[in-house]
């Protein structure tokens, strides 16, 4: 029997020299729900930096040699923590250390191993004052076309993604991710919850512009109509292809969007979060809001570039 899945094949970036690797697991472990709905392929890959080499392997090692060690240790390991099936782990040699290169090397790869899926995990604890975007994750989110599903020390597993929160700015990307939401919603059964954190009147772009009070709260109760227009509409469209969704606006002024996101997945039980980078909050930070999801959520994350559509990949299913 044929059928149809989102995605046939996932790189797993993980690093085999780190002592504690029970946070890589919990990558593994975050991607099992959608195991459960179809099989895909799992291809881990490690970015290792050729001047550390020398300080594993004994004087006079050979790199292929050395590869071909580090991908046997990457399989043992991967075999011992039970996670199913998995393709020949990759390691991938690089001659200067650099977070960007290494990035840049996963991403090649997922390109021409045709991946639909990169799962990671980020080491970075939650801090809304950092600037640093040093970790390899953040970088992975910021230059990825391809999805993410991200994990950080402090989410909690799931048996299913059944409660997806899409965090949404109702801008033009946000729209064509929807898109995406809503297809995967239907592979894995799930309910989507539009979020929106709606902008105080000082806020609204125009409004900075605006000294007559009565016409910035003119001007914000049209941006507000205008809003919960276009999100019904969106709850509308995912309606009409099947998929169950609402959606929620947060008026706290004082509440910072990734903390709303973060208040209202926990509210409603919600199991994924979605969200697209790049776009939330363009008036701050590029990048900043789906940063500090990703290092507090208690949930696996799913990051989405606006250009993102899933496949419909046709299979034998036995």
């Amino acid at each position: 029997m044929q059928t149809q899945i989102p995605f046939k094949k996932v790189l797993w970036p993980i690093d085999p020299l780190v002592s504690d690797q029970r946070l890589q697991a919990l990558t593994a472990r975050a991607l099992m729900p959608f195991r459960e709905k179809f099989d895909f392929k799992l291809q881990p890959v490690s970015v290792i930096l050729e001047g550390q080499l020398p300080y594993i392997f004994p004087q006079g090692f050979k790199l292929n040699d050395a590869v071909k060690e580090l991908e046997s240790s990457v399989s043992k390991w991967l075999t011992n923590i039970h996670i199913g099936t998995f393709e020949k782990p990759r390691v991938l040699v690089e001659k200067t250390f650099s977070i960007k290169a290494s990035v840049q090397a996963v991403l090649r790869l997922a390109k021409e191993a045709h991946c639909d899926l990169i799962a990671a995990s980020t080491h970075a604890k939650e801090r809304t004052d950092d600037l640093d975007f040093g970790t390899f994750s953040e970088t992975l989110f910021l230059s990825s076309s391809v999805p993410l599903l991200l994990v950080n020390a402090g989410t909690r597993m799931v048996e299913k993604y059944s409660e997806v929160l899409f965090a949404t700015d109702i801008s033009k990307a946000s729209e064509r991710a929807l898109y995406a939401v809503g297809e995967l919603a239907k592979f894995i059964d799930g309910r989507v919850n539009l979020f929106h954190r709606l902008d105080t009147a000082d806020d609204l772009p125009l409004n900075r512009l605006s000294q007559n009070k009565e016409a910035r709260a003119k001007y914000a109760e049209l941006e507000q109509t205008r809003r919960e227009q276009v999100l019904w509409e969106w709850v509308e469209h995912l309606k009409n292809e099947g998929v169950r969704a609402d959606f929620i606006i947060e008026r706290t002024p004082s509440l910072h969007t990734s903390s709303a996101i973060l208040a209202h997945s926990q509210r409603l039980g919600a199991n994924l979060i979605a969200l697209v980078s790049q776009t939330l909050e363009a008036h701050t930070y590029p990048g900043s809001v789906t940063r500090q999801v990703v290092r507090a959520a208690h949930i696996p994350v799913l990051v989405l570039h606006p250009g993102t559509r899933f496949k419909k990949h046709t299979i034998d299913q036995r």
